[in-house]
């Protein structure tokens, strides 16, 4: 299994995390500075590769790493 293939159904727990919050795509731009062009593609498993960004989110939702990537 690749990497990529690991990270693959993270998207829908950012979606999911975000939606609890009931927080737009724009405000949780706004609140980690990550950009909503970034925020779709996390959420359309497009842009796997932005780690970064995944530790960001893990931070802000008070979740691990593993969890937001599927792995709890």
């Amino acid at each position: 299994m690749t990497k990529k293939e690991r990270l693959k159904p993270y998207g829908h727990i950012v979606r999911s995390l975000r939606q609890e919050k009931g927080l737009s795509r724009k405000a949780l731009s706004d609140c980690t500075n990550i950009s909503i062009h970034i925020l779709r593609g996390l959420e359309n498993n497009v842009n796997s590769n932005k780690i970064d960004c995944l530790f960001t989110l893990a931070d802000f939702f008070g979740v691990s790493l593993s969890f937001l990537t599927g792995g709890d």
